[in-house]
């Protein structure tokens, strides 16, 4: 290859892919140590690249807070090849380019695309980055400013005030408690004039911006070093290509940093190495670190649970259980957390979210690893609250004990710790059921899922490498080898036993929940503000102070009586019945087969033809104006009828059976076009106008229809079938993709309940909790955003005509009750003037399309005799005459009151 040939390369291990991934690989190593992955993707527009460095802010000196994000904004600030501070930035924005830079507890990313015709120069300035950067000491104050800034932007972030709160509670000594963003105090490098976010004093003895500039270099001498790199390039370009514009531009970087143990360290290299040994190891093939919480009772009064109040600046209501855990980093195809988050996660029949929504008392409800570090592992359950909920926290709290010690329980059983041979072998059936439908699902998305675009994939990769090698790059955590047998029933025991109060956490995160708290706290425990508590590793309770935010915060303990009945079953848990909790039954919605449709040629089924041009869908029912012969009524009452029997048979059909991509997936979307959905008529204009609170109704009656379906749709989106309802201008759109084999009869299942069955589907607590979802949106709008999303929401009413902005809208949803949204579900379907419009494509057959759309008009041709006035009662002037007025969504041709309307495509 032209230009390698100087440069000698290992090939190292290919990377594992999917069945259905096109793109090629290689895996490299260059002479200087560093890791490279080339991928060819012949469908990709763009190319795209990235590095990844083995370090993040865990490796901060904590003199110098913020260090790692500081040596990734000062590496974008020229190279000895191209100096000019924005010339990489130039050429990227010229040609259709953009880049970004992250940096975690771990990792360091940097990554760019760009169009693939002028991808090798945006190549050539990249590397030069890591091979020549500049660190000119004029850009050392300057960059000092932006990283102050992007941390004043995080100060109105809620997630980010949290994060810093759950800092502040760790372990001082952990890596975790170091402030990763950084700012002008603990990077003393800015302007004198530069105003910091912070009003604690210096944390390093020198305030010299020379000094700052020398733990910089330092630092990127200890850490950017070949072999602590994983490069990544994606394009359209051949492999060979690709590796003649990688291989030259890195393989000169080298290793500046000295490991000869005689060689004598600066003060300022000895403070950097000092802080790299306090981040754990993080690298493919390196040893696990032993366990290292970065969470321990001992710091919060030694006995926990522990309480935890937070006062967010958005209206919202959070209840959080978070469990500190030994690593699963080393152990991702049999980590017992899948198992663990997939039942504590669950949505549907017998999950601890499926009792405590029939009780009203949650909107949602989600588990996973909070913390996924080599040392250590935080399990967060996050709840979000109704304001029933809200108010009955500690039952809330109380079932998901409940369920952690069902799980546990069963665990035990299975591992024959407890229970009779026969309850072991039930219990054990039902553990690898589960592990084996996780596993399954699994391996069927690695398998079955097209490549994403490149941008994502190049820094993604280029992580995954460092941790997981080359190899399982692509595969790790996906199960590729595991089946029933492989449950980690041991480690699922003793992960579920840690899953009780003595080991929890518990944040409540509302207005409500501070309120109470301050109320609560008894004036002696109570801290005036010259007093607040600003040191995070004090073993005291009451109201404290984050040091870097400034953020308040409430630590207390638990009345004993609650963490009495929150550590043993009792029957009376809750003050009524929150539902019986049991493991998930069979998920009837795995699909049967992963065949494709039989209408495909057998070229289309020998796998993706990615380069073959995409055929235009086809019109296969286009049925706008069919009447149903109806006798022995007056002419005018046929003509009113007229209009309902019409409405079902006016639709139109698209089908496209791909041939592409070769994959058992399809997607679906019909589009009910109904202007009742927004707007009102006027029978003396013979028209319509938008009305806020039909269309907020029929926002909130998408919701409240979503939120009712959670619990019996759960297990389709576990299966890979997800879909949404959802309402604009045009009407309701019912969208559904996935897998084919299952999609039609969820599509089915879903158009049955809303559109026949709203009176059974549709309760009073599915509305007061989508309600007040929707209110509290509304109310809380314009906190926590930053001036320019001010500005957009004050352009955008200004040009638009319709609605009269946040406060109309506010007041029409809290008018909103059970009755109007019944009220406005039969306006819409009683909508003479409804088009069904559907597009259905990919893995399905034009017969499996018809008949779909068959049976979604008759059941349109049902709810719209349902909801239909008697004609005899009917004004005549609902028979509107044909007026050239627009109605939203639609073309502005209209003939005989009947739009012609636009297609969805």
């Amino acid at each position: 290859m032209e230009g390698v040939s100087n440069f000698e390369v290992k090939e190292l291990e290919g990377v594992r892919k999917g069945t259905s991934d096109w793109r090629e690989y290689r895996a490299i190593e260059l002479e200087n140590g560093a890791t490279c992955v080339l991928v060819s993707d012949k469908e990709s527009k763009t190319t795209a690249m990235a590095v990844s460095v083995n370090v993040g802010a865990s490796a901060d000196p904590r003199e110098l807070s913020g260090l790692a994000h500081f040596c990734e904004h000062m590496c974008f600030l020229g190279s000895e090849a191209y100096p000019g501070e924005n010339e990489y930035k130039r050429y990227l924005s010229s040609h259709g380019g953009q880049s970004n830079a992250s940096t975690s507890m771990h990792f360091t990313t940097y990554k760019f695309d760009i169009l693939a015709d002028h991808a090798e120069p945006a190549v050539d300035r990249f590397a030069n980055f890591f091979v020549g950067p500049l660190f000119s000491p004029s850009g050392t104050a300057r960059e000092v400013n932006a990283v102050d800034s992007e941390n004043s932007k995080n100060l109105t972030t809620d997630g980010r005030r949290r994060l810093q709160i759950l800092k502040a509670m760790a372990d001082p000594n952990h890596h975790y408690s170091k402030f990763s963003t950084g700012n002008a105090t603990t990077l003393p490098a800015a302007n004198s004039d530069s105003n910091s976010n912070s009003d604690e004093p210096t944390t390093t003895t020198n305030n010299d911006s020379n000094h700052v500039r020398e733990a910089l270099l330092a630092f990127h001498r200890r850490h950017y070093r070949p072999d602590n790199m994983a490069i990544v390039i994606v394009g359209p370009q051949s492999l060979d290509t690709l590796q003649s514009w990688v291989v030259p531009r890195f393989a000169p970087m080298v290793d500046r940093w000295t490991t000869d143990e005689s060689s004598s360290l600066t003060n300022v290299e000895l403070l950097v190495e000092q802080a790299a040994k306090e981040a754990p190891n993080n690298k493919f093939h390196q040893p696990q670190p032993p366990y290292f919480p970065a969470f321990r009772p001992e710091l919060q009064g030694g006995t926990w649970p522990v309480l935890l109040t937070t006062k967010p600046l958005r209206s919202v209501r959070k209840l959080v259980l978070m469990f500190p855990l030994p690593s699963v980093r080393y152990q991702q195809e049999r980590s017992p957390v899948k198992i663990l988050s997939h039942l504590l996660g669950h949505e549907g029949k017998g999950s601890s979210f499926a009792a405590l929504q029939d009780a009203g008392l949650v909107n949602s409800l989600s588990t996973g690893l909070r913390i996924s570090a080599p040392d250590n592992s935080l399990l967060q359950i996050d709840i979000s609250l109704t304001e029933r909920g809200e108010e009955r926290w500690t039952d809330v709290t109380s079932v998901l004990f409940d369920h952690c010690r069902l799980l546990s329980r069963t665990a035990q059983t299975a591992s024959g710790q407890c229970g009779n041979q026969q309850e072991q072998e039930e219990a054990l059936n039902e553990l690898q059921r589960i592990w084996s439908e996780i596993v399954k699902l699994n391996i069927m998305q690695f398998n079955q899922t097209s490549p994403g675009q490149a941008y994502g994939l190049a820094p993604s990769l280029s992580q995954s490498i460092l941790y997981n090698g080359t190899k399982k790059c692509m595969s790790s955590g996906w199960q590729l080898e595991e089946d029933e047998s492989t449950l980690p029933l041991g480690l699922l025991v003793d992960f579920a036993l840690q899953l009780n109060p003595a080991n929890c956490i518990v944040e409540r995160c509302s207005h409500a929940a501070w309120d109470e708290q301050v109320t609560s706290t008894t004036t002696s425990n109570k801290v005036d503000e010259t007093n607040v508590n600003i040191d995070s590793s004090a073993a005291t309770f009451g109201l404290q102070k984050e040091k870097w935010y400034g953020v308040e915060y409430y630590t207390s303990k638990i009345d004993a009586d609650t963490v009495t009945r929150w550590e043993t079953t009792d029957e009376a848990v809750a003050q009524e019945p929150l539902g019986n909790l049991y493991l998930p039954k069979p998920n009837r919605f795995i699909p049967r087969t992963l065949e494709l449709c039989a209408d495909l040629t057998e070229e289309a089924r020998r796998g993706p033809r990615i380069d073959k041009e995409i055929d235009p869908p086809n019109l296969i029912v286009d049925e706008p104006n069919v009447v149903d012969d109806v006798k022995n009524m007056h002419l005018i009452h046929k003509i009113l009828l007229s209009f309902v029997v019409c409405a079902v048979y006016k639709g139109r059909l698209w089908h496209r059976l791909d041939d592409r991509y070769a994959l058992p997936q399809s997607s679906l979307q019909i589009l009910l076009r109904n202007a009742a959905v927004e707007n009102v008529f006027d029978a003396e204009e013979q028209t319509w106008h938008h009305d806020v609170d039909a269309s907020i109704r029929s926002l909130i009656l998408t919701g409240v229809f979503s939120d009712a379906m959670a619990q019996e749709t759960y297990d389709a989106d576990l299966a890979g079938l997800h879909w949404g309802l959802s309402k604009s201008s045009s009407g309701i759109l019912l969208s559904c993709f996935g897998y084919s084999d299952r999609l039609p009869e969820l599509a089915v299942q879903l158009l049955q309940d809303f559109v026949l069955r709203p009176e059974t589907i549709l309760r009073e607590s599915h509305v007061r909790a989508t309600k007040d979802q929707v209110v509290r949106n509304f109310e809380s709008y314009f906190q926590s955003r930053r001036a320019d999303s001010h500005a957009m929401y004050y352009r955008d009413l200004l040009l638009s005509s319709k609605g009269g902005g946040i406060e109309q809208s506010l007041e029409a949803a809290k008018s909103t009750t059970l009755e109007s949204l019944l009220a406005q579900h039969k306006l819409i379907f009683s909508n003479p003037e409804m088009f069904a419009e559907c597009f259905f494509t990919g893995n399905v057959s034009q017969h499996d399309a018809r008949q779909f759309f068959d049976s979604a008009c008759a059941m349109l041709k049902e709810a719209t005799a349902k909801s239909a006035p008697d004609p005899s009662k009917r004004a005549v002037t609902a028979v509107r005459k044909p007026k050239n007025r627009w109605i939203p969504g639609t073309s502005p041709e209209i003939c005989c009151g009947f739009v012609q309307q636009q297609s969805i495509l």
